[in-house]
């Protein structure tokens, strides 16, 4: 009824999210050698599904009605879970939780570090970039907003078509630290391409370049955690990496709303600002497989 349930309605839900669960498990289910492309795999069926979204959420609106799309996520919610429950394979752990050392000495290495600072940077670039992609492409490039799917359905072609092979491409030859540079380049690229305009054509040419970019470099960051830490406090410490990205997505979603207000450009100085931060932090390099943490 008011913004206020829905707030709290929001923390009971996100009081319940399981994505360390899962990238845990992803973890324990593969081999070091191929983790990359198996959560590259991951973001295409996510990014796949958000397409199906947009494009099933309006229509259900319309003819269920609004509250039927809370059913359902509840439903698909329950299915989930019993996917978890019922067919999710057991793995023996190789190390036990106190042989691991705890939690705090994996957030002490130099390389964990910028594995979460990586996560709170691109979540924050990618929720300021969502907040102003739609309102460019209205406001900007003149497109009905109600055909924003039709423009997201083309750019995230590129992401799906062309991030899998490339990073099976690079773990195969064991050059995993290029991608994180390309993706880098990709998600300049879209920002500044965003920026300068350019009508319909721009706006999509920005958003091929900047969700290749993010489709490049956000399954990087769990292969990379997997393969530095022990099972046993994985689950853990994916944990922190998922916190680190949801408020990434809050101090993003904060600083649009408040750059924007001076106009798209604003907004995007930050995004760009954010990223060259970001090189300068450093990006996470990819870790010796084969270490005695993944031996099973």
């Amino acid at each position: 009824e008011n913004i206020w349930e829905l707030i709290v309605a929001r923390t009971i839900q996100g009081s319940g999210a399981v994505g360390s669960v899962a990238i845990a498990a992803l973890g324990d289910f593969t081999r070091p050698e191929v983790r990359g492309q198996s959560f590259a795999v991951t973001g295409i069926i996510i990014g796949a599904t958000f397409m199906l979204s947009i494009v099933a959420g309006p229509a259900v609106t319309a003819w269920l009605g609004f509250e039927t799309l809370f059913y359902i996520l509840a439903t698909l919610g329950m299915v989930a879970t019993a996917v978890a429950v019922f067919f999710f394979p057991h793995v023996s752990m190789s190390t036990k939780p106190e042989e691991a050392g705890g939690v705090a000495p994996m957030l002490r290495k130099s390389n964990i570090r910028k594995i979460l600072a990586s996560a709170f940077i691109l979540s924050s670039v990618l929720n300021i970039f969502l907040f102003v992609y739609p309102l460019s492409w209205q406001n900007e490039a003149g497109g009905n907003i109600s055909h924003i799917w039709k423009a997201y359905l083309i750019v995230l072609l590129p992401a799906a078509v062309f991030s899998y092979p490339f990073l099976k491409i690079m773990e195969k030859r064991g050059k995993m630290d290029i991608p994180g540079v390309v993706a880098l380049v990709l998600l300049l690229t879209g920002v500044g391409i965003a920026a300068l305009g350019g009508g319909k054509g721009g706006i999509i040419a920005a958003g091929a370049a900047f969700f290749l970019g993010h489709s490049i470099f956000q399954p990087l960051l769990p292969t990379f955690l997997t393969q530095t830490v022990p099972d046993a406090v994985r689950g853990s410490v994916a944990g922190v990496l998922n916190l680190s990205s949801f408020l990434g997505a809050f101090a993003g979603s904060v600083l649009a709303g408040l750059a924007y207000t001076f106009g798209a450009q604003a907004a995007l100085a930050i995004c760009a600002t954010l990223v060259v931060l970001w090189i300068l932090i450093g990006i996470p390099s990819a870790p010796q497989v084969g270490t005695e943490t993944e031996q099973r």
